[in-house]
């Protein structure tokens, strides 16, 4: 029986319980047996133990194919980019360009906005102008990129004109500020908005550009003063050479 990998389980015989399991097996067990006899009766004894081993391992078989099925169908879900839930809608996507000319063309073009999904399970896509485009794109050719356009409460949320911006603090780009001055409001309505809260980088730059002004004339100026002394200089070699 240990050579058979065949476990001796052994049951109380009044437990209704254990006496079901072994009564289950055993039914299992004759099937089997009166399958492999083929009416050949008196040799049952011979075939028992093979009967007995394909028993305790046809259960664990199944268990590793399951675990096989699994693994594998989350490899191909991975490969194939296969989302089971939806992109939200507004949020921002590119596609994966799926004829390339050669290995340093880009690997995806965009970005593209959601705009709806059809009864199929491909996307309607819209470019920065909000033109649709011209075919609905499957899953496994968009890549999520960003969720921040997603909207919940459009009508909670609103929109100001930038007159100019006055002031800015912070030492570096990535903790920058900007004293905003809105458009058709008094000064006591300005206010400090970091860079993110701008739709448009246009503004930030007009600022910067008015703030180094005087820098840029400055440097231009230092730069035409210094190269005076060096001619000067050479005319004086020359005078007291003649």
């Amino acid at each position: 029986m240990e050579t058979c990998g065949i476990d001796h389980g052994l049951s109380l015989p009044y437990n209704p319980l254990g006496n079901s399991t072994n009564e289950s097996f055993v039914g299992i067990a004759k099937r089997a047996l009166v399958k492999r006899l083929q009416g050949k009766k008196d040799e049952w004894n011979l075939f028992l133990p093979s009967i007995q081993y394909a028993m305790n391992i046809i259960p664990a078989i199944r268990n590793r194919i399951m675990t096989t099925q699994r693994i594998d169908n989350e490899y191909f879900t991975k490969k194939h980019r296969i989302v089971h839930q939806q992109f939200p809608t507004n949020s921002e996507v590119m596609i994966k360009i799926v004829n390339r000319n050669s290995k340093t063309d880009p690997r995806y073009e965009g970005p593209f906005v959601v705009h709806g999904v059809t009864k199929n399970g491909s996307y309607i896509l819209t470019d920065k102008t909000g033109a649709l485009l011209s075919r609905d794109v499957p899953t496994s050719h968009i890549k999520l990129i960003s969720t921040d356009n997603v909207v919940t409460n459009r009508a909670d949320q609103q929109q100001y004109d930038v007159q100019a911006i006055i002031q800015h603090k912070g030492n570096n780009t990535s903790n920058y500020k900007y004293l905003v001055r809105w458009k058709g409001y008094p000064p006591e309505y300005d206010t400090w908005e970091p860079a993110s809260s701008f739709d448009d980088m246009s503004m930030i730059e007009q600022y910067w550009a008015r703030r180094n002004v005087n820098n840029n004339i400055g440097k231009r100026k230092r730069s035409s003063h210094t190269n005076l002394p060096a001619k000067t200089n050479n005319l004086n070699k020359r005078s007291k050479t003649k």
